[in-house]
């Protein structure tokens, strides 16, 4: 297996590690924030959600463009103004899951050897490789993750 299957099968398992993570947990759990300025599960998941459905434009213009520009967003500012907090958890859970499953699909269809190197202008981080886009995306949601399997824990010890 070579370097980019291993990062595009890590890149899809994330999908099923927040469905998992997500099946055993209550509605109060997820809508439950550990403090005043901190997200709740909803929050985050919503987060990563769109986070991913900004991943599928990246990925395709990079694809299909030379050096396309990348536009960053203000996360708050979506968090707000998109209401993440009064979406439906399994809806957003499922974009995500859906969105990460077919830009993994996506990936793994790419036959140029070339294709890795790609590159796009983000507008906050200047040039990204399509690799290091996806290594981006893969760290981004694992601290995610681990954020999240955090919240979590802290709702089951304050609700003991």
């Amino acid at each position: 297996m070579s370097e980019h299957d291993n990062l595009i099968k890590q890149y899809e398992r994330q999908a099923e590690e927040l469905e998992q993570l997500l099946a055993v947990l209550s509605a109060e759990c997820v809508s439950w924030r550990p403090a005043v300025d901190r997200w709740s599960l909803t929050e985050i998941a919503g987060h990563l959600a769109d986070a991913e459905l900004l991943a599928s434009v990246r990925i395709r213009r990079i694809l299909t463009q030379d050096r396309p520009q990348l536009f960053g967003y203000q996360q708050e500012l979506w968090a707000t103004r998109l209401t993440y907090q009064r979406r439906r958890i399994a809806t957003v859970a499922q974009r995500f899951a859906l969105l990460r499953r077919e830009n993994a699909e996506l990936l793994a269809e790419q036959t140029r050897a070339d294709i890795w190197q790609q590159t796009g202008a983000h507008d906050e981080y200047g040039v990204l490789t399509l690799q290091h886009l996806i290594q981006d995306y893969v760290s981004h949601t694992a601290k995610h993750l681990l954020q999240m399997r955090a919240v979590a824990e802290a709702y089951r010890r304050q609700s003991n």
